[in-house]
């Protein structure tokens, strides 16, 4: 999981980005919000972070300034979200503290798009991105799942499952979290749906299908062999 943490004083953006990440579209991604650079220094100093999108000129502090204050708390990749469209200005902020920039206004999928291009340049981010169990592995943004090198093609619920498991490798998920997770919480029908969607899991996975076990009366495990 690529742990983000975007520093943004408008609350209509903030909602926006948070609603995006949190969709079903956009796995792999744990991110939490400041509304200022005070909120954002605490969070950075009492939780640890992959990547800050901070914009360059949030209320009470001059953004550059302030991302100075940052990199001294935290040695995370920081990409400015600015309006600063002037050269001068961007090149001044890579001086002091950034790694990439990104110019108002963008789409959330610009964002995401930024912040995986980052990711796959950056070796520390991109190893976690992938996720894996003895040969099954996952890329959580693009939902690829191969088993031994070779893609395999799953539904999206399917997908959702294995992503959960992976995530949980070796600990046990119980059918309420897969549920919540693949169906969300207005699914009103019996668990033991669970089953069945873990039955044509296996079954696509092939052999690797016995890496997913039954915990009886949790739910299910994918332990490494």
């Amino acid at each position: 999981m690529i742990r983000i943490l975007f520093i943004e004083e408008t609350f209509e953006t903030r909602e926006i980005i948070k609603d995006y990440f949190q969709s079903e579209a956009v796995p792999g991604f744990s991110i939490d919000f400041a509304c200022d650079m005070q909120s954002g220094l605490d969070k950075v100093r009492a939780k640890p972070y992959d990547l800050l999108l901070v914009d360059c000129k949030p209320s009470g502090e001059a953004g550059l300034d302030a991302c100075r204050r940052l990199r001294e708390n935290s040695s995370c990749a920081i990409v400015h979200v600015t309006t600063m469209e002037d050269e001068d200005d961007v090149i001044q902020g890579y001086a002091l503290s950034a790694d990439d920039y990104l110019v108002k206004p963008f789409s959330p999928a610009d964002l995401l798009r930024t912040v995986s291009e980052f990711a796959d340049k950056n070796s520390k981010i991109k190893a976690v991105m992938t996720l894996e169990c003895s040969g099954v592995r996952m890329n959580p943004v693009t939902g690829l799942v191969t088993v031994d090198g070779r893609v395999v093609e799953l539904t999206p619920r399917s997908t959702g499952i294995l992503r959960l498991l992976l995530e949980n490798k070796n600990a046990a998920v119980s059918r309420d979290e897969i549920l919540n997770k693949a169906w969300g919480d207005g699914f009103n029908g019996s668990e033991r749906v669970v089953d069945t969607h873990i039955k044509n899991l296996r079954q696509s996975l092939g052999k690797k299908g016995d890496l997913i076990r039954t915990i009886k009366g949790i739910g299910y495990k994918i332990r490494e062999k």
